[in-house]
């Protein structure tokens, strides 16, 4: 993976040069998990080697990338490609350009605050730092004065990419702390019996070959900006259907993923002033619920609407910001043979409906040979309570050298929800890079 991975920044950082300024980066990192909550049988420091290929904002790019990779030998499951975005741009004239690829775009400013992956998939490796990753597909961007239209269409679906697991004879590996398995056990006729699963995966032509198209009309008149975006398109996260057999002593449950479309429109206002921003956004989703066989619990999905509110102050080099996220509706039930309104859905959309955060960023030029990029994001979150607080630091040796330290903590409840199993990833992760 390391020679594959290196190969590829090499290729592209030679291959592009007409098309784009491309910067590439190599990496050491170290993590290490801090919980007393951990599992003592759990290993809890892992090393990386990374690897990232980017190119650089100028808007006379023909070629865009950003490209990271990271590998630990220690325990290869935790290694993993992210794509962010990958395209090539054709302009049209001075007011229209066309890109065609794997392109982030900011169609709801608080889905992206969120992360609700709503419009774009998000690549959850680690859920307490999830990073949006473009849509895949054509868009057309032509400027109207003050309006800008942008169209997005595809026949092409990519998911959202969580972190990678592994089964064996039917039990969900715990090599990967990242990843949340479903439950072990099931109660059947007052008896707890251990439960193997079977991941039915479907083919790759059910999942990517998915067509989808949207719209976006942004305005911008002085300090006043608006925007109204929509989407016919899969959803970035699977819809999970199971059906149990008994089998002897045990419970054998096979798990069919499936896509399911959702019909999303959402709306954005802000105002700015010298020091200070206000905002509002608004997103209407109308999810189609899959068809399984009536032997199979399925999930049932409703409508829901979530709300984000913001405002924020900027006083260089700090800023500040204040958001909260209201959801109403988009409860997710289950039918079926087997379901249980007691038990949680095997289908997540939300991990809550109530939130707030507040982030402060920091950037300055401290002395003539360093530069301190540092933000810092305290979230609560009422339904299945949640505390975070992630704290993320770039020291910058004016030079080609920077080292990294960020820091996670997270609080649950002692009840068992959806987030329960985050309350071990409390954690550390300090690293250098070089960037050639």
């Amino acid at each position: 993976m390391i020679n594959k991975l290196f190969s590829l920044v090499l290729l592209v950082g030679f291959a592009c040069p007409a098309f784009a300024e491309i910067s590439s980066q190599v990496e050491v990192s170290s993590l290490n998990f801090i919980s007393e909550d951990y599992a003592t049988n759990q290993d809890k420091s892992f090393a990386f080697i990374g690897a990232q290929i980017k190119s650089e904002n100028a808007e006379s790019d023909l070629f865009k990338i950003n490209l990271v990779g990271k590998y630990t030998p220690k325990n290869t499951v935790l290694s993993y490609f992210n794509l962010k975005e990958i395209y090539f741009t054709n302009i049209i004239d001075s007011t229209a350009s066309l890109h065609i690829g794997r392109k982030l775009q900011t169609w709801s400013k608080g889905d992206e605050k969120w992360n609700l992956g709503s419009y774009q998939p998000q690549f959850r490796w680690n859920p307490l730092d999830i990073e949006s990753q473009g849509l895949l597909g054509i868009f057309y961007e032509k400027n109207l004065g003050h309006w800008n239209l942008s169209l997005f269409g595809t026949p092409f679906f990519i998911p959202d990419q969580g972190p990678a697991y592994e089964v064996k004879d039917g039990q969900f590996e715990s090599s990967n702390p990242y990843f949340t398995p479903p439950p072990q056990n099931i109660i059947f006729q007052n008896v707890v019996l251990p439960i193997d699963y079977n991941i039915i995966k479907p083919e790759v032509s059910d999942v990517v070959e998915q067509p989808g198209f949207g719209i976006k009309f942004d305005y911008k008149f002085d300090d006043l900006e608006l925007s109204l975006a929509g989407t016919y398109k899969p959803s970035n996260q699977f819809a999970f259907g199971y059906k149990g057999i008994l089998v002897t002593n045990r419970v054998r449950v096979d798990v069919q993923p499936k896509t399911y479309y959702e019909k999303l429109t959402s709306l954005d206002l802000s105002k700015k002033w010298q020091n200070s921003h206000v905002g509002i956004s608004v997103i209407y989703n109308d999810p189609e619920t899959p068809e399984y066989t009536v032997n199979y619990n399925s999930p049932v999905f409703q409508a829901n609407t979530a709300m984000t509110p913001y405002i924020g102050l900027d006083f260089e080099p700090i800023d500040f910001e204040l958001a909260g996220l209201f959801i109403e509706g988009g409860d997710i039930k289950e039918e079926g043979p087997d379901a249980n309104p007691d038990r949680q859905p095997l289908t997540q959309k939300y991990l809550y409906n109530r939130a707030y955060q507040v982030t402060v960023n920091y950037r300055a030029d401290v002395s003539e040979n360093l530069k301190i990029i540092s933000s810092i994001q305290w979230r609560e979150a009422e339904k299945n309570l949640l505390k975070t607080l992630k704290w993320k630091n770039i020291f910058d040796i004016k030079g080609p050298w920077k080292m990294t330290l960020d820091l996670f903590l997270v609080e649950t409840s002692d009840e068992a929800t959806t987030v329960s199993s985050y309350r071990n990833l409390d954690q550390v992760w300090a690293g250098a890079s070089y960037d050639f």
